[in-house]
């Protein structure tokens, strides 16, 4: 999803102004972690294998896990199914500043999830309002230039395909001094 120059500059402006770094933000010791949060482009391999592994490690550590992916399409389509766990949105569910609306998605970001992950390493505006507005205790997420705003710890990675997962898994496991 492309979007112009003016576009980008308002979105930006609007999510630096109603970032909601303003909360008590902190690093929860993974003994401690309950809920963790994942958003992620729906559809796009890389990022769905990076969802997949990271949402199997923390399962397997006994962690409560959910899920939002953005379809970058109209509508979601059929292929994409719902349940407790596992949402998504599409571009019938933003505003014109292409910022989600949909009802479940305002849930998922009111979520006091103790880790919120962005899972992709490419820009997505829509993924970025999620995060700049979520009330998760600590917002992960890769390092990108000029969006110094929405998380709270920036990963900056280079290499094989999993190393940004790889990198996420081991920074929430470290802050194992709860």
């Amino acid at each position: 999803m492309m979007f112009s120059k003016w576009t980008t500059y308002l979105v930006k402006r609007y999510l630096r102004k109603h970032d909601k770094t303003s909360g008590r933000r902190e690093l929860v010791p993974f003994k401690k972690v309950s809920r963790i949060g994942i958003v992620y482009r729906a559809g796009v391999p890389i990022d769905e294998k990076h969802r997949k592994q990271i949402e199997s490690e923390f399962e397997k550590a006994g962690k409560r896990v959910m899920t939002l992916g953005f379809v970058d399409h109209k509508e979601v389509g059929t292929e994409y199914q719902p349940n407790v766990h596992h949402d998504y949105f599409a571009r019938k569910d933003l505003s014109r500043l292409k910022l989600p609306r949909k009802t479940s998605v305002m849930r998922f970001v009111t979520e006091p999830f103790d880790y919120l992950i962005y899972c992709s390493e490419e820009v997505s505006i829509p993924l970025l309002g999620i995060t700049a507005l979520s009330r998760a205790k600590c917002r992960v997420g890769p390092y990108f230039e000029d969006l110094e705003f929405g998380f709270d710890l920036l990963l900056k990675t280079e290499g094989s395909d999993s190393a940004y997962a790889d990198q996420v898994i081991e920074c929430i496991k470290k802050f194992d001094n709860g």
